[in-house]
């Protein structure tokens, strides 16, 4: 399951959407973020949204370790 997109503020897109923004129609996101597809947000839009949901970054996944690989190869038998 993604990571809630909750801000500090508490605020959470999926509250006002009907399904995680990820998994809907794009249209149905430009409704509901009152936005122009060709234009994208305005600096106050990009400002509130900012405030109520948190910035505009993905979480990030550290690469898998040299031993993990190793492992995974070994039981996957990639070894000729």
């Amino acid at each position: 399951m993604p990571r809630s997109e909750t801000s500090a503020a508490g605020s959470n897109a999926n509250d006002w959407l009907s399904a995680p923004a990820h998994t809907l129609e794009a249209d149905v996101c430009v409704k509901a973020f009152k936005t122009d597809p060709k234009q994208g947000l305005d600096s106050n839009q990009v400002s509130e949204y900012a405030a109520t949901f948190g910035p505009n970054k993905l979480q990030e996944t550290p690469p898998p370790s040299f031993m993990s690989i190793l492992l995974r190869n070994a039981l996957n038998g990639e070894f000729g």
